[in-house]
């Protein structure tokens, strides 16, 4: 019930005393809407202490049937429009599990235009959901994919993005037509710093003035942690 990270005291009295309770921890469901089951995306947090997350951690070494108390969070501000509104998501690392979601979902209601800009370190091992993804292009639920490896030597020999924050600076004009022309809905999941405020810059350069207004008009969707 109490989490203890690098606290120190002189009794195991004054330690507990002195610790907080455990939070919860969110995750986002990558698992289409009508599943009944839920799918979600965990990477075992490795601190710069050398200490591992303590969520993460249970989780990635559950055993089979383990029971975890768990409860659904509702997201008012990241959720799909119409399905005649097309969609732009940026997402790096875990940040994709809610996109996994809204394909699934749009895939069900046949919606139109969907891109996706994801960014990770290899593309050997950290493209989680690289046959889903195909399929969803196979079948036009997908309509553009652009990846971003960072540590990927090929990949950067071959001149492509290193991070999602590059694929959206060089694609500044593609981007302009889908919110501008089309009318897109932009989403945003990942880590708030790095990915997260290099994405925000580079979309405050290309959008102006526009970037709050487009955020006010909850076009613009940020799930960030």
């Amino acid at each position: 019930q109490l989490e203890w990270t690098n606290q120190v005291a002189n009794s195991a009295q004054a330690l507990v005393d002195k610790l907080a309770s455990i939070r919860p921890r969110v995750y986002s469901i990558a698992s289409a809407p009508n599943d009944n089951h839920v799918r979600l995306l965990v990477r075992q947090l490795k601190k710069d202490d050398g200490s591992l997350g303590f969520s993460s951690s249970a989780l990635c070494h559950a055993a089979p049937n383990q029971a975890f108390n768990v409860a659904i969070r509702q997201h008012d501000s990241f959720r799909l429009p119409n399905k005649e509104t097309p969609i732009i998501m940026i997402g790096a690392g875990t940040g994709i599990a809610p996109f996994m979601s809204f394909l699934a979902q749009r895939a069900l209601q046949n919606a139109t235009d969907s891109w996706l800009i994801f960014g990770e370190q290899y593309s050997s091992h950290d493209n989680y959901f690289n046959a889903e993804l195909d399929e969803h292009m196979a079948y036009k639920v997908l309509t553009r994919l652009d990846y971003a490896f960072s540590r990927d030597k090929q990949w950067l020999d071959d001149g492509n993005a290193r991070y999602v924050g590059d694929v959206v600076r060089q694609q500044q004009r593609e981007l302009y037509h889908w919110l501008y022309e089309k009318g897109a809905h932009l989403y945003v999941c990942g880590n708030k710093k790095g990915m997260g405020e290099s994405v925000a810059l580079a979309l405050q350069h290309l959008l102006k003035g526009d970037y709050e207004e487009l955020k006010l008009a909850n076009r613009i969707h940020l799930d960030l942690y």
